[in-house]
């Protein structure tokens, strides 16, 4: 199956199959993820199936992980301590007209963060670590397209069309959305 997958991703790319050095597995991965936003329910990447359809090399490299003569640029990883110190915060904050996203995605919807504990106002260290593990399915780390910043995010300020708990943030200069941002990016407590 590995090798239907990555002739596949080699053919509609128009590239040699991968490397020895590259893992299939990676590959396979990061092919799939190209859907995740679609299969958590939201909008397909327009950008990746017309990248697809025009056989451009620069999304096989960046989605596929294949090999156009010089190795894919790594992601970016995630951090735990700036996600609990700095993200997870956003989840319990008050803004005026909307409920806090805590409000909402501790229960009933796709994205499942833990339920506060009763008068509590931040997550245990085992919750936080739950919570991490729940919003990560919503990043593509390094992407300014991951469903965490479109989703709640203003469509004219680039977000996508709908997000049952309102739009939080009208531009992307707000600095709760440019926290997440960062993250998204890379950044580090360090």
């Amino acid at each position: 199956m590995k090798r239907i997958l990555l002739s596949l991703a080699a053919v509609v790319g128009g590239l040699s199959a991968p490397t020895a050095q590259q893992s299939a597995s990676d590959s396979i991965r990061s092919l799939l993820q190209v859907n995740t936003d679609y299969c958590t329910g939201g909008q397909p990447w327009p950008e990746a199936f017309a990248a697809l359809k025009s056989n451009d090399k620069e999304f096989a490299k960046r989605y596929v992980g294949a090999q156009t003569g010089s190795s894919p640029s790594r992601s970016p990883s995630l951090d735990y301590e700036f996600f609990k110190t700095r993200v997870q915060p956003i989840f319990v904050a008050r803004r005026p007209g909307h409920a806090r996203c805590v409000a909402c995605h501790a229960s009933g919807t796709p994205l499942r963060l833990q339920p506060l504990a009763p008068g509590s106002t931040t997550w245990s260290e085992e919750d936080s670590r739950r919570n991490f593990e729940a919003v990560r399915r919503l990043v593509v780390p390094g992407s300014v397209k991951s469903r965490l910043l479109v989703h709640p995010l203003a469509e004219e300020a680039g977000g996508d069309f709908y997000h049952n708990g309102g739009k939080h943030w009208s531009a992307q200069d707000d600095p709760e959305w440019q926290t997440l941002k960062a993250w998204v990016l890379g950044q580090t407590t360090k």
